[in-house]
């Protein structure tokens, strides 16, 4: 990876041994890992942090992940925000 901004990771996990987990692998893998526990918190770190990439669960409390995910595409300002993943639409 050529720059800090593209070793940036957002996971947005309620399960707190599964994002422990996937945090621990990523950043063992040389990557800045963000942690969040729901959608607004994610919301927060998306906009302060500006990761390259958002590893999302889709049933959070508070804000789900879908609204989650409409939301940063429509407000975060980025050329290209994309779904890849088979389940959004």
């Amino acid at each position: 990876m050529s720059d800090d901004l593209s070793k940036k990771v957002l996971i947005v996990e309620d399960d707190v041994d599964y994002r422990n987990a996937l945090s621990a692998y990523l950043s063992g893998h040389g990557l800045e890992v963000s942690l969040a526990y729901d959608g607004e918190e994610a919301m927060e770190k998306l906009l302060f942090h500006l990761p390259k990439l958002v590893v999302l669960d889709l049933l959070l409390p508070k804000v789900k992940g879908l609204d989650f995910f409409k939301k940063a595409a429509r407000i975060s300002g980025r050329k290209h925000f994309q779904n890849h993943g088979d389940c959004i639409k």
